[in-house]
């Protein structure tokens, strides 16, 4: 049991334990944050990578029925005499 003689270096030992856990608890939360982050612009650039891969295709895709609809021929499509219906 400590004396009162020793109470306040018995004190500063405890402060100096308690800031030597309060600061590896934070530095696992700095790295735990980090870590997260990390991991989030991974997944960011990932998701980035996705979605152009299918902005593309569509890009695509519009391109193919453009080019379908240019080449497709105007009878038995329009709605005019053209399309074989009486006048």
């Amino acid at each position: 049991m400590a004396t009162r003689g020793n109470a306040p270096e018995d004190r500063a030992a405890t402060v100096a334990e308690l800031r030597n856990a309060v600061e590896t608890i934070l530095s696992g939360v700095r790295e735990s944050v980090l870590a997260m982050r990390e991991r989030a612009a991974d997944d960011r650039d990932h998701y980035d990578d996705m979605f152009s891969a299918v902005h593309r295709r569509f890009d695509r895709v519009d391109a193919r029925l453009d080019e379908i609809d240019r080449r497709r021929p105007t009878i038995g499509f329009g709605g005019g005499p053209e399309a074989g219906q009486p006048t």
